[in-house]
């Protein structure tokens, strides 16, 4: 009797210190559920790496998009991306770029296929900085093929010699390649370029569209050869549409086609519920176009609804020109060469 109570409680013992059993999603020889990936179960051969404190997440999917909390996130989701793909970012803190002195764009180099979707999730990315001595197109994105959105910009600092240039792109979209800017804020933005086609927001903008975008700066051109196309929110727009967007921008140029918001227009282009407010400075010899909103209106195309041009503003002719001179300054519009502009 004693011998048989004895196997039982040492079975007992055996079982109590044996494996669980399985249980729940658990089958025996499959490993734990994995809770991350149900679908890959956690083995010896196959563990679970806890994340790393401060580490990149996401997988840059519309589901599980990139989540960049720090300045170097930015570097690691440039080196993920490849060409002719779609990649979804996400801010998940406030980032402060002023480490970052060599930074290069998103979406720098021909032909330009990175589609990428950037949303801010309203946090603010500060003391941004690119300069063309470093990369082609400087600007955060280069060619913004895709869209960005609740944005907060602070203290950017635009440098070209020769490359078209803004702060959220050097070219929103391009012939193929559409763009959408929406509920962005840049603010004491600073772009100096020796480069036509140059704004707070972005030198060209080509199939793209902004809503809710506002831009307040200064922008020096000191491009000479030709037209400067320099804008207070875009160089040169075509085929675009810009709706309850803004610009208070100082800008001074030394040659023609200046704009409060756009330096030139071209193609198709709609303005709506947009305000400018500007203190324009040129110095182009001969003929100029320097415009409160549009410098030069080069298109039969243009629609303009509900756009003003703010108590404040102003437009400076420093060139010494005399009357004889093509010196074309208005308070909306410095130069249309087509009928076809619906105000």
């Amino acid at each position: 009797m004693k011998k048989t109570l004895l196997l039982l409680l040492s079975a007992m013992v055996i079982f109590s210190c044996g494996e669980k059993l399985p249980s729940g999603g658990d089958k025996p020889g499959t490993g734990t559920t994995n809770p991350e990936n149900p679908d890959n179960p956690i083995t010896p051969d196959n563990p679970v790496t806890p994340p790393v404190e401060g580490a990149l997440s996401g997988k840059g999917t519309e589901s599980d998009p990139y989540i960049i909390t720090k300045a170097e996130h930015i570097k690691e989701v440039q080196d993920l991306i490849v060409a002719a793909s779609t990649t979804y970012i996400c801010l998940g803190a406030d980032i402060d770029m002023s480490s970052v002195t060599d930074y290069v764009p998103f979406n720098c180099a021909s032909p330009f296929d990175k589609k990428i979707h950037f949303d801010g999730k309203d946090y603010t990315i500060s003391n941004f900085s690119c300069s063309d001595a470093k990369c082609a197109n400087p600007s955060f994105f280069g060619v913004l093929n895709g869209s960005c959105r609740n944005l907060k910009m602070v203290d950017p600092v635009i440098t070209a010699k020769d490359q078209r240039s803004g702060v959220i792109a050097a070219s929103a979209g391009r012939e193929g390649l559409p763009a959408a800017v929406e509920n962005v804020v840049i603010t004491n933005a600073v772009v100096n370029t020796a480069c036509e086609r140059s704004g707070l927001v972005c030198g060209d903008a080509t199939e793209a569209s902004f809503d809710n975008v506002s831009a307040q700066g200064s922008l020096t051109s000191t491009f000479t050869s030709k037209e400067a196309k320099a804008g207070g929110f875009v160089g040169q727009g075509s085929s675009s549409s810009f709706k309850d967007c803004s610009s208070d921008v100082v800008l001074a140029a030394k040659r023609q086609d200046i704009g409060g918001f756009a330096g030139k227009t071209l193609g198709t282009v709609t303005f709506t519920g947009c305000k400018v407010k500007v203190v324009a400075t040129s110095s182009a010899p001969n003929k100029n176009r320097v415009g409160g909103l549009i410098g030069w209106n080069s298109s039969e195309k243009t629609v303009i609804t509900d756009c003003h041009v703010l108590s404040g503003s102003s437009l400076v002719d420093e060139s010494g020109r005399t009357a004889s001179d093509n010196g074309c300054y208005g308070g909306l519009i410095g130069f249309g060469d087509t009928d076809g502009t619906v105000l």
